[in-house]
């Protein structure tokens, strides 16, 4: 019993699903004990394998009035999207969230092109407020597009990018002023999107502008001088979008959302989809599909990649051996079915 109960709880964790045969608990104690962790081995390693994140995106492309503009909840691995609500609900009627970001404190900041304002975000409710209750905070030219992609780097600066000017700026998170790093359009290419790992920034750019057809392309971003450098085109695999989102996952995956909305010559719109990156080529591989029209988006976790504080030169480092979750999980199990093997054998 006390094995179904672990082994569910296990499977919940891990995205998996365990059963075991009546075969799999007959035969001697050694075969028992090793057609169970086999059984329980095999399982968690195709659900952790298949595992794929959690996201955040708003659909500020949406096709419905009653319905676009609102966070969702996106499961990467099937683009499943569960709606919490119109983000700036109780500010103004439309808006216009073009860039997700996670802070280091976990919270969700968005920025919105529609009256060029730095918000957070309730991911509860899916609920934002303009950062200290100031819309037009950013203290950009109002009435101008932007077309906004944001992530936080390691040092808890925050970047905004803009694929209309070319350019990168840092916003203060306390007042939401913006400002533009180098001169001018440094970027030299259009970036739609932003996502930091470690010391690196990565941009995504815009697959259409008007009726301008682009390469799709990765490239690193220099977070002091705002110089884009070509890392790589994303490939085949990535079907016709305008802009997208950008972000790491908490294990090094690069995942981007692409927008379809009003993407050919007869404006027919297309779900968003959702890719993978390789950082070090560009190259994507498709993932899924969401039914959800007009993502712009994307944030799964705050700054990851950050390195640790380097010890003084005459301080030797010495590593010290550390198990992952998973591994302490199996040993525990292993330890307790011996002894519950040890208790039985005895008792009888």
């Amino acid at each position: 019993m006390f094995f179904v109960v672990f082994s569910d709880k296990l499977a919940r964790k891990y995205q998996c699903n365990i059963r075991i045969s009546a075969s799999t608990v007959t035969g001697s104690t050694n075969e028992v004990v090793r057609n169970l962790l086999l059984t329980l081995l095999l399982s968690l390693s195709a659900g952790s394998a298949a595992a794929a994140p959690f996201a955040y995106s708003v659909n500020s492309n949406g096709i419905d009035a009653a319905t676009s503009d609102s966070l969702h909840r996106i499961d990467l691995a099937t683009g499943d999207a569960t709606r919490l609500n119109k983000v700036r609900l109780f500010e103004r009627q439309s808006s216009d969230i073009e860039g997700l970001a996670f802070g280091p404190d976990n919270i969700l900041y968005g920025a919105d092109d529609a009256d060029e304002t730095l918000i957070t975000i309730d991911t509860e409710t899916g609920i934002g407020t303009s950062v200290a209750g100031n819309p037009f905070n950013m203290r950009l030219v109002g009435g101008q597009v932007y077309d906004f992609g944001m992530t936080f780097t390691c040092d808890g600066a925050l970047l905004l990018s803009s694929d209309d000017e070319n350019s990168l700026y840092q916003l203060d998170t306390k007042a939401g002023n913006a400002t533009i790093i180098g001169a001018g359009a440094t970027l030299n290419v259009s970036i739609t999107a932003l996502a930091a790992w470690g010391n690196k920034v990565y941009g995504l750019s815009p697959g259409r502008v008007a009726d301008q057809l682009l390469t799709p392309s990765l490239y690193e971003i220099n977070a002091s001088t705002g110089k884009a450098t070509l890392v790589g085109p994303l490939g085949t695999q990535v079907k016709l979008y305008r802009n997208g989102g950008l972000a790491f996952d908490a294990e090094g995956q690069l995942w981007a959302i692409t927008d379809r909305f009003n993407i050919d010559q007869n404006n027919t719109d297309f779900p968003s989809q959702i890719i993978k990156i390789d950082p070090t080529t560009g190259q994507a591989t498709a993932i899924a599909e969401s039914p959800v029209i007009g993502f712009e988006s994307l944030a799964i976790t705050g700054p990851m990649g950050c390195t640790a504080i380097a010890l003084p030169t005459h301080v030797r480092a010495v590593p010290i051996p550390v198990l992952n979750p998973l591994s302490i999980l199996l040993m525990a199990l292993v330890l307790l079915l011996v002894g519950g093997f040890n208790i039985r054998f005895k008792a009888g």
